[in-house]
């Protein structure tokens, strides 16, 4: 500790912040012995202190829960430094063999997930994909503890705190989490931990057959209350369900041991990728920093094995990657007769009769069978899609005691009003849809993006590090990843998606499909659509403008400043804004379209994609410092601004595209100026968006998008 208090840095990003704490150790003591009181075995005492610990530090002197693990390298907490040798423990124990990396990943997602037709398929196949994942975590959780999982971070998930309740018998401990918590999907489809390498196998085995169970107990629940309705007049309408079911999802999981993962071996798989063997040579110039340092100053501590972690999770994902280029081809051969194709999910049959006019009669009646539009006549569903349709009626309300109305069903047309009031002027009939993804998250976790050693160490360390002969190279290294920093990447991502997201998009008048980690998809009014994406960017980087007054690199919310990615890590992002009526499927491709064309034009962006009904789709990408200026273009546009300039603008862009900038600039300006509206457009903001090309169809697209966005609605 300074005069200015502890010095800690952010784990990404590197900032320097001092931290204030005052706190009565004797309080500390009461409110860790408050936690464990009545819970007799160590187990319990466990689990509740991995849970509400931090949380309860928190309350007593904000900052206590942020005390730096390492004074030298205080990059990390030590809950961080403590969930890492939790978690390790069981590996390290006589017998277990060692240390194992286990990977899952549950597939097919995209195909699932763009087999909707409605908000309600939407959420319903994230929660779905969710809810295999999270059982399959139990699987590994249940037996070695929460500490095991390196990723995703679980401390605070709904899920996790009912299984504390329901499961553990925490149920006076840990509160029951909110409805709308519980069939909010925050999970992404894959984990990652640390397990004995004796017991990896079974392991890996138990985690497969869990996520299996999960999905076959769903889908007999839906099955179920489908026969309660359908079996006495259609015995056999389900005569393709089994095989359908049980063929469709894949589910992969890897072991590395980690005895496996030596330097030859790293270099041998990445031999070629000018990336990792970068990384690989700041490894070794970060490993002599320790025999620079003079004899009589050292203490063994294995700096040998600097980098290995980081090495680990490359080689993990390697090893992943290899497992899937194995492509899945469903065990699925049905005997004929059989339906027409599903009119959502194409791979799979219809239920029902198979021949049409029975089909037609069997899908007439299912729709006025089940509750109110729930199922149209039109449909023709196979068994995976009457999974998604069902799966909160069926099973996930029933399970997660949730009253079907929590469950946020607004369709399209609901949702491109939401906000509205009539003195805005006649009703939108468009929405937007937000696709949001990190940029770059491989790169942080394989080192290729870790700030430098010198930018992460204590700044008297540095000054001693400094005073070293031959330091300059181990200095201006990239910092390894480590277990501890890995943990602090979790629980920025899960903050993230917990903590943030759900309550901007909130605050937006969204609808939130799911957020899993730094993927986000969202439905929005085209409004409050970039507003919202520009604050998500913001919050996900710790950008003063968006993080709630709290410290820069962090976030507040519940009265804590939480951990986030920081100013270093960004995100692109693509919005599609379609017409409520448009296919659902047709939209949610063109988010990611846009998305992707985001990334490709050099990431930290927003794709922006236009699908009017008449007229022609246009699409563009601008950077986020633009998006104030589009924001400041709706403002005008709502007040009354005539956007008439910018069709003209885009009429003469083959003529003005031969002229010198300035001249560029002078016609544009004279197009404001004839505009007879009041508000006029302002000039400047519209010149703030002419990139360094001077791309005057981007910048035509860009305002007349602002104009559309504004209206949320044909002229």
């Amino acid at each position: 500790p300074g005069p200015d208090g502890i010095a800690v840095r952010h784990p990404l990003s590197a900032a320097l912040h001092s931290l204030r704490v005052a706190a009565d150790p004797a309080a500390v003591e009461r409110t860790i012995a408050d936690i464990v009181d009545g819970l007799g075995s160590p187990r319990l005492r466990f689990l509740a202190l991995w849970r509400l610990l931090p949380e309860r530090l928190a309350a007593l002197a904000p900052g206590l829960e942020r005390l730096p693990a390492d004074t030298r390298c205080p990059d990390h907490t030590i809950f961080n430094h403590m969930d890492l040798a939790a978690g390790l423990s069981r590996c390290l124990e006589g017998g277990a063999g060692g240390t194992a990396f286990l990977a899952f990943k549950l597939s097919p997602v995209q195909t699932f997930i763009r087999a909707a037709r409605s908000t309600r398929d939407l959420l319903s196949g994230s929660q779905i994909l969710a809810w295999i994942t999270f059982r399959a975590i139990l699987a590994v959780a249940g037996d070695l503890g929460p500490t095991a999982l390196i990723y995703p971070a679980l401390r605070g998930l709904p899920w996790m705190d009912l299984w504390l309740r329901e499961s553990c018998g925490l149920a006076g401990k840990v509160g029951r989490p909110a409805d709308l918590e519980l069939v909010t999907p925050c999970l992404p489809n894959r984990f990652l931990a640390v397990v004995p390498v004796a017991e990896a196998p079974a392991i890996a085995e138990s985690v497969r057959e869990a996520a299996r169970s999960a999905w076959l107990e769903l889908a007999a629940a839906v099955r179920s209350w489908l026969d309660q309705r359908w079996a006495a007049s259609y015995p056999d309408w389900a005569r393709l369900w089994d095989a359908q079911v049980e063929s469709f999802f894949d589910v992969r999981t890897t072991v590395l041991r980690e005895s496996e993962c030596s330097d030859s071996a790293f270099n041998e798989v990445f031999k070629g990728n000018q990336e990792l063997t970068e990384v690989s040579a700041s490894v070794r110039k970060v490993r002599k920093l320790a025999t620079d340092i003079p004899e009589n100053h050292r203490y063994k501590y294995g700096h040998e094995n600097t980098g290995r972690w980081q090495m680990a999770l490359s080689l993990s994902a390697a090893l992943g990657e290899a497992a899937g280029a194995v492509r899945h081809v469903p065990d699925y051969h049905p005997e004929p007769p059989v339906p027409q194709k599903c009119t959502l999910l194409g791979t799979y049959e219809q239920m029902g009769p198979a021949k049409a006019s029975e089909s037609a009669r069997f899908w007439k009646d299912a729709a006025e069978t089940t509750p109110k539009n729930s199922l149209k006549p039109s449909e023709r569903l196979c068994a995976v899609s009457l999974v998604k349709r069902f799966a909160f009626h069926a099973y996930f309300c029933p399970k997660l005691k949730v009253p079907l109305e929590v469950v946020r069903f607004d369709d399209t047309g609901t949702i491109a009003k939401g906000g509205w009031s009539k003195e805005q002027g006649p009703e939108p009939d468009y929405y937007a849809i937000l696709a949001m993804d990190g940029d770059e998250l491989g790169k942080w976790l394989s080192g290729a993006n870790s700030p430098r050693v010198r930018d992460v160490l204590h700044p008297d360390l540095l000054r001693y590090f400094e005073g070293l002969p031959g330091t300059k190279d181990g200095l201006d290294a990239k910092r390894p990843v480590g277990p501890a920093l890995h943990a602090a990447i979790s629980e920025a991502l899960s903050n993230f998606a917990l903590h943030v997201v759900p309550q901007v998009v909130d605050k937006h008048h969204g609808t939130l499909i799911y957020a899993g980690g730094d993927d986000v998809l969202a439905l929005l009014p085209v409004r409050t659509a970039l507003e919202c994406a520009d604050e998500l960017r913001r919050a996900y980087s710790g950008l003063p403008e968006a993080n709630g007054d709290a410290r820069p690199d962090s976030y507040r919310a519940g009265g804590r400043d939480l951990l986030v990615m920081g100013r270093t890590a960004t995100v692109s992002a693509g919005i599609a804004v379609a017409h409520e009526k448009e296919d659902l499927r047709l939209a949610l491709a063109a988010a990611r379209a846009a998305e992707d064309s985001a990334k490709k034009q050099g990431r930290n962006r927003l794709g922006l994609s236009i699908l009017r009904r008449s007229g022609e789709h246009a699409s563009t990408v601008c950077e986020w410092d633009e998006v104030g200026l589009l924001q400041e273009q709706i403002k005008l546009y709502l007040q009354g601004a005539s956007d008439r300039w910018a069709y003209q603008l885009r009429r003469e862009e083959p003529a003005l595209g031969a002229l010198d900038p300035e001249a560029q600039r002078h016609e544009i300006g004279r197009l404001i100026a004839r505009s007879e509206s009041k508000p006029r457009m302002d000039t400047a903001c519209v010149l703030g968006l002419m990139d360094r090309k001077a791309d005057l169809k981007r910048l035509a697209i860009l305002c007349q998008s602002a104009s559309f966005l504004a209206r949320g609605r044909e002229e």
